[in-house]
């Protein structure tokens, strides 16, 4: 917070559709930047980790774990910069 303001970054990632690995690494290193340019916020797409348009791969419990495994190393990856995240990701 700067002057009693909180500078919210609203991130852009290139999404590949059910490319949850290489989405994965884009939202991570955004908010890296998003930090690094001082923001304490970074919002990201809906479904942004899978793609919206996955059509009937949400349907499949394959896409489902792969994405909610992909939350888990961008919580553990991004932990340390005191970032607060919203990232949208399909759920059962």
């Amino acid at each position: 917070m700067k002057n009693g303001f909180i500078k919210v970054a609203a991130a852009s990632p290139v999404i590949g559709v059910g490319a949850v690995n290489a989405n994965k690494s884009e939202h991570i290193k955004l908010a890296e930047t998003a930090y690094a340019d001082g923001a304490s916020i970074v919002v990201f797409p809906e479904l942004s980790l899978t793609g919206a348009t996955a059509g009937d791969l949400f349907f499949g419990r394959r896409l489902l774990l792969s994405a909610e495994e992909a939350l888990e190393e961008y919580i553990e990856k991004t932990r340390e910069l005191g970032i607060l995240s919203f990232v949208g990701l399909p759920a059962l």
